[in-house]
């Protein structure tokens, strides 16, 4: 074991550099005064489970803002579906090949002057929020494509046509319960956490 820790050494000196191998090796030795042996690993390990919990919290309706005191709250309402501006400067076999639909979920948020609604950056089907994506679209698990959630081909047709033009604003059967950060404009990020009903305030 030794053997393989003083390989991974001599190639971080190799290829680092001395200035931040200093820093590691400081890093690493805190960790291993702390939990013995396994702190070596622990010390690599940590980081990478962090960046998995930045991935994870930058997906929509997961931000970590549950230690925020401003938070309001909120009911995600519906999703616009547009194409993604590059489609149209695309061939035909890459609009083909490739889903160009983005989608932005609407938020409405209550005010004293009546609701108002804020639009999320547009995102990829796969990074929506479960409770959110089910009621847009729908995916065998032999299926690449997500299909939109209708049952009426006449419906789904003029939907897509809609967005083919501009945008559909797709309405959710079942509004999400959100917490979000109050926003500072009406179109942009949108930092919002998906809750139970019963975690709303009254």
């Amino acid at each position: 074991m030794d053997g393989f820790f003083d390989t991974i050494i001599e190639l971080l000196q190799r290829y680092i550099g001395q200035p931040i191998l200093f820093v590691m090796e400081k890093y690493v030795g805190l960790f291993e005064s702390i939990f013995g042996p396994p702190g070596f690993m622990l010390a690599f390990a940590l980081p990478i489970a962090a960046g998995f919990a930045l991935i994870f919290a930058l997906k929509p309706g997961q931000a970590f803002i549950w230690f925020r005191r401003d938070l309001i709250d909120g009911m995600a309402v519906a999703v616009r579906i547009r194409y993604n501006p590059d489609w149209r400067s695309e061939g035909s076999e890459h609009r083909d090949t490739y889903d160009w639909r983005h989608n932005s979920v609407i938020i409405e948020v209550p005010t004293p002057s009546g609701p108002r609604r804020y639009i999320d950056k547009p995102v990829e089907q796969k990074n929506l929020a479960p409770k959110v994506r089910r009621q847009v679209y729908k995916r065998a698990l032999h299926e690449i494509r997500y299909n939109l959630n209708v049952s009426d081909t006449v419906e789904e047709r003029n939907i897509n046509q809609a967005i083919r033009e501009d945008y559909y604003d797709f309405p959710l059967r079942d509004p999400v319960p959100v917490r979000l950060i109050p926003p500072k404009q009406e179109e942009g990020r949108i930092w919002f956490r998906v809750v139970e009903k019963n975690s709303l305030k009254n």
